[in-house]
Parts: structure tokens; sequence; C-alpha cells
């Protein structure tokens, strides 16, 4: 094993906070820069339109992704969907081009849910999601749209680590699973 893979490995074990100014906890670090989440309240005053009134046409499984249109025109803008019997309540999409920038989604209690970043409708940079408790759930970086890189984790609900692995521009160099009681399986 690399000295450098171990390092990350050791970053990520440890549970290193890596956004110090905010309010999550045990957030692993993954030796990459991750942008902050703005508050719930910030990004509701950027929708104008609901997510319900932009048509979406899903592409091939091979271009991955969405299209999204309005009135028959590439939407550009932010768009809301917030269902109030979904404990998942909130997702606020910056749409740029018919094409999914970035989509944030908030849980009933105001916690952040996901942060997701795309380019051209596929993962891009940092994307991350959270338990309702505030602590990580999952976290992964794609260092070109849809290409995974440096490290992907992915935690219990009872915050043991469930799966490390390490990416080198697309292609898997490690993989590590944990039991719920955090024992190594592999």
């Amino acid at each position: 094993m690399s000295r450098l893979i171990f390092f990350k490995m050791c970053c990520i074990i440890a549970g290193i906070v890596a956004c110090s100014n905010t309010a999550y906890i045990s957030q692993p670090v993954s030796c990459t820069f991750h942008p902050q989440t703005p508050p719930l309240d910030s990004l509701l005053d950027l929708c104008t339109i609901h997510i319900d009134s932009i048509h979406r046409i899903p592409r091939s499984s091979e271009q991955g992704g969405s299209d999204y249109y309005r009135n028959g025109v590439p939407y550009n803008g932010w768009a809301c969907s917030i269902d109030s019997t979904n404990r998942h309540m909130y997702r606020i999409s910056n749409i740029q081009k018919g094409k999914l920038v970035r989509q944030i989604g908030y849980f009933s209690n105001g916690q952040v849910d996901h942060d997701f970043n795309a380019t051209n409708g596929l993962g891009i940079g940092s994307n991350r999601m959270w338990m309702e408790d505030g602590h990580i759930y999952v976290q992964y970086y794609y260092s070109s749209p849809g290409v995974k890189h440096d490290t992907s984790v992915r935690y219990y609900k009872n915050h043991q680590i469930a799966l490390l692995e390490v990416y080198d521009s697309g292609r898997l160099l490690q993989k590590t699973e944990w039991d719920t009681s955090g024992i190594k399986q592999n």
C-alpha cells in the first residue's frame, strides 16, 4: 500500500473535521477541498419555481443525467421541491442550460441531507450526504464528470465506518469494508 493511500485512510478513520466552520460533526477528510453547504433559508430565497413545472428528460444510461426544459427551452435557474410528507423534505436544484449543476437537500428538521455537484448532469467535485443527526453518511469526489477520484466513504447509522474506497481517475485501487461493530471484513 502506498504511503499516500495509507495517509488518506488514516485521515478518514480518524474522523478529522473537513469543514471547520460548519455544524457538521466528525466529517472524514478525503484530502480534497469540499465546498461549504449554504443554509436552507438562503437557498429558499433563490427558488422562484417548483421543480414540477420543469420537464425532466432522462438521458441514455451511457450519457447519464437528465435534461431539464421549461416551455420547450433548456431551463436556467434554481428550482425547489418541498414535500412535507417526507423526512427528506427539501430539494433545491441549480439548473444551467438544461443541466443539473448542483442539488442540495435538507431534512424536515433543517439539517443538510445531501449536497451534490454536477457538470453536464454528471457528478463532479465533492458530493456528500448526511444523516439526520448531522453525521456524515456518504462522501465521494469526482475529478471529472462521472469519474470518481480520491477517497469515497460510507458510514453506518451508528457512525461506524462501513466502506472505504480509493480511486485514481475512475480506477478502483482499494476497497475496505467493515461490519456495524467496526470489525474489518476484508
